[in-house]
């Protein structure tokens, strides 16, 4: 491998200097996203509530230990960004690497391509975007990749080497899991690929068993180490967990199949999913005349590898269905690209409508990025007039607030929703959420708790009426309503 890599040292480094160039609008525009708020509020770690612990270790470390030796909880974290999302960019350049020599692809183009699509896929910028988990999300890719491969080698020590690999992969982002079966899916269909159909099976048992070893040091580390309310949190338990099995597990079984449906087909945005379906269509053509296998087991490889990325998520009562838990869709335009370089006809066409989806990728990550600027400078504009009038009408730090509602997003927006439905799961208000928006206010001045109770004693007196904001005092504290422009 380290061969290879000198030989593609070129390619490796102008993929490198491309991924710079794509995530350079998140890194200029400096949004806060989700949990960006509270972390930079508070320096809180809260990954080891998601059942996390490794994620944590591992920002504390960058944060330069800023908490001691305690890992866990509020003042070990400060923003490093932008540092986070450009080691991102280098561990997904490198997974992409990976992926190239696995696939055993001989074009450059191919292997720019390949270097590029795990990073720049549509659904990774729900991870990209997030300027403190970026990194820690990009290494869990990283240890599924590393997992799969060793533990298909024959070495008893390897394997072993796998299971540890892949308990500190879901110890940082348990999405490395589905991760790890949509790379086996691409390593299958290598086997296919090579007429090693017989080893297929050997290989799934070895993946699988590695697997499962890893889930389950995990969970014992869980459990010994990191059980009871001072680590769980409500949040992590509701979407861990199982199905029942019944007609009502049934039930929602078939339900959250059809959200994850739902999500894929707002990736689809129109000029992307065209380009898609036209090469699909070109490859299933060209391998019934040539007879290639391999380019029609690269079109299944594609689809194995999306259901697979979603699959394990199926059997949760409540999963998290946003484009975050995809970190794997990226491996399924891999598997086309094999498909693509084998074919004799039409291939250079082919090629090049994989590089036209890329520079879609592209569009579609600056359009996200700056789509939630905007909406975020809402969001400041409306805390700013919070703030200056809470002053105005005598807040003192402490003091009770509720704040209810959240600003109507702008035509730019909405423009962005329409041309690339999956920014609907990606750019938001901070005041939608109902501890965020006190964290984005601490950034104003106004530090108060977030409010246990939301009612008030006796009435209130409006303080404040204007397009932006209705503010009403009480004895024991304010109540803002956000008005929807």
């Amino acid at each position: 491998m380290i061969r290879n890599m000198k030989n593609d040292k070129s390619i490796f480094l102008i993929s490198l200097a491309l991924s710079f160039v794509y995530i350079l609008p998140f890194i200029i525009n400096n949004n806060y996203v989700v949990d960006d708020w509270l972390r930079t509020d508070t320096g809180v770690t809260a990954w080891e509530g998601n059942g996390r612990p490794l994620s944590s270790v591992i920002m504390a470390a960058i944060s330069m230990f800023g908490g001691g030796l305690n890992f866990f909880g509020d003042g070990v974290l400060y923003d490093v960004f932008p540092l986070t999302i450009i080691l991102c960019a280098f561990v997904m350049i490198f997974c992409g690497y990976l992926i190239s020599v696995e696939l055993s692809l001989k074009s450059p183009i191919a292997k720019a391509a390949c270097m590029l699509l795990p990073l720049t896929s549509t659904l990774f910028i729900g991870n990209i975007y997030f300027r403190f988990d970026s990194l820690i999300m990009s290494l869990s890719c990283l240890g599924a990749i590393l997992q799969a491969r060793m533990s298909a080698e024959r070495s008893i020590v390897r394997w072993i080497s796998s299971v540890a690999i892949g308990f500190i992969s879901i110890s940082i982002y348990q999405a490395s899991i589905p991760f790890v079966l949509s790379y086996l899916a691409l390593m299958c269909f290598m086997r296919c690929c090579n007429e090693n159909k017989n080893d297929v099976i050997n290989l799934i048992l070895k993946v699988f068993s590695s697997l499962f070893f890893s889930f389950l040091l995990y969970k014992v580390m869980m459990l010994v180490f990191f059980d009871g309310d001072s680590y769980t949190s409500g949040y992590t338990d509701t979407h861990s967990e199982l199905i029942p099995l019944s007609v009502d597990g049934l039930k929602i079984f078939v339900n959250n199949f059809s959200l994850f449906i739902n999500m894929l087909y707002k990736v689809t945005a129109f000029a992307p999913s065209i380009i898609l379906l036209t090469l699909i269509i070109i490859m299933l053509v060209i391998s019934s005349i040539e007879r290639n296998k391999i380019t029609a087991f690269s079109v299944l490889a594609f689809v194995a590898i999306i259901v697979l990325g979603f699959a394990p998520y199926l059997v949760l009562k409540s999963p998290i269905v946003e484009p975050r838990v995809m970190i794997a869709a990226g491996l399924s335009f891999c598997a086309l690209l094999k498909g693509v370089e084998m074919m004799s006809k039409l291939g250079a066409l082919s090629k090049s409508l994989i590089v036209v989806i890329i520079t879609f990728n592209f569009s579609q990550a600056y359009g996200v990025s700056n789509a939630f600027k905007i909406y975020q400078r809402i969001d400041r504009v409306v805390a700013q007039n919070i703030a200056y009038n809470l002053i105005e009408c005598g807040y003192k730090t402490g003091d009770k607030i509720v704040i209810s509602g959240f600003p109507s997003y702008p035509d730019s927006v909405k423009r962005t929703y329409d041309a690339i439905p999956v920014s609907q799961y990606l750019v938001g208000s901070a005041f939608a959420n109902y501890r965020f928006k006190y964290s984005l206010m601490k950034q104003y001045g106004i530090s108060s708790p977030i409010p246990k109770d939301e009612r008030f004693k006796g009435d209130g007196e409006i303080m404040k009426n204007n397009s932006l904001i209705k503010l009403i005092k009480y004895k024991d504290g304010y109540r803002i309503y956000i008005n929807r422009m």
